[in-house]
């Protein structure tokens, strides 16, 4: 027994340096994509592998090229595209509606400014009383101030001369008359009545009664007479 083991020492050396050959296997996977276009022709490969390029190149190359070709629509049978019509619009235009606006401060209504056609005689002096007021918007629809030379005349008076029962259109308004007192004289224009007044009586404005008597006063006796 123990002949043979120089042997199997020398056996077991002779193996542990001899080179041992390794057995590598290499997988080889191959894929073929195809891309379909609606639009045109398209013929794609697309491969992959985990070897070398080189061993790509002579895979590829065994296999032939495969074009899909597809039919193209024709002219006659694509849809025709509407173009939508607009309707022309027509904007309203806007009609001027002519406005009458009366001005603040100038009359209303008569403007005649005539002496009454039925008055007493021109040169006829009649005797009564005077005051004094505020005057505002008056019968025969004219506006006036303190300091307008104006006269309202007795209610009775003024009720003579409306030929259609209309105030403004009464034929005293606009009329003028003159008043006398003490010597002292002013002339004024019919605008309006004074219903507490007697016929003769008058009532003048306050700038039209300085114009003749002292405010204080408040009532006076004067004569008057148609200008």
């Amino acid at each position: 027994m123990m002949k043979f083991a120089p042997v199997a020492i020398l056996l077991s050396a002779l193996a542990a340096a001899s080179p041992v050959y390794q057995i590598e296997y290499v997988t080889l996977t191959e894929y073929t994509t195809i891309l379909v276009d609606y639009t045109e022709t398209v013929s794609a490969f697309a491969s992959s592998q985990n070897t070398p390029a080189e061993v790509v190149q002579s895979a590829t190359s065994a296999h032939p090229e495969v074009t899909v070709a597809l039919s193209q629509p024709s002219a006659s049978q694509t849809t025709p595209q509407t173009t939508p019509q607009t309707t022309p619009q027509t904007t309203p235009q806007n009609t001027p509606q002519n406005t009458n606006t009366t001005p603040s401060g100038t009359s209303i209504a008569n403007t005649k400014g005539s002496s009454p056609t039925s008055s007493p005689a021109t040169g006829s002096v009649f005797s009564g009383q005077a005051t004094f007021y505020n005057p505002g918007m008056g019968a025969c629809g004219m506006v006036s101030t303190d300091n307008d030379f104006i006269v309202a005349v007795g209610d009775k008076l003024y009720e003579q001369y409306t030929p259609d029962g209309n105030p403004n259109h009464n034929t005293l308004c606009g009329a003028k008359l003159i008043a006398h007192y003490e010597g002292k004289s002013v002339e004024v224009t019919v605008v309006d009545r004074c219903g507490s007044c007697s016929p003769t009586d008058l009532d003048l404005s306050p700038v039209a009664f300085a114009q003749i008597a002292n405010q204080g006063l408040g009532r006076i006796n004067l004569t008057w007479e148609w200008a």
